[in-house]
């Protein structure tokens, strides 16, 4: 058991727009058109891999998905929510439960 790396991460969003026809380029309007990060274990664990992961994948010289198609699941790591939204201003889907 690991933490995915930010190359990997990224490379699920390649390999995704890939099986869609979507790379190097879309042709038209894309098909992938959000991210969600969720159930790969708690993403704010792996924070400063996801946060890189996802600079690239904004990034206009990177993927260029606009940050608002962007959410990150969490189960709620306190500590870290207020540093994503400072850092990353992603949307943020937190999971209540008992």
């Amino acid at each position: 058991m690991r933490n995915l790396s930010a190359a990997e991460i990224v490379g699920q969003v390649m390999t995704a727009r890939d099986q869609l026809g979507e790379w190097p380029s879309p042709q038209m309007a894309g098909l992938l058109s959000n991210i969600v990060l969720m159930g790969m274990g708690e993403p704010l664990y792996n924070y400063d891999n996801v946060a890189q992961a996802m600079k690239i994948v904004m990034d206009g010289e990177g993927i260029s998905i606009s940050k608002r198609r962007i959410t990150l699941s969490t189960a709620g790591v306190a500590p870290m929510i207020e540093r994503c939204g400072r850092e990353l201003n992603i949307n943020l889907a937190i999971s209540l439960h008992a």
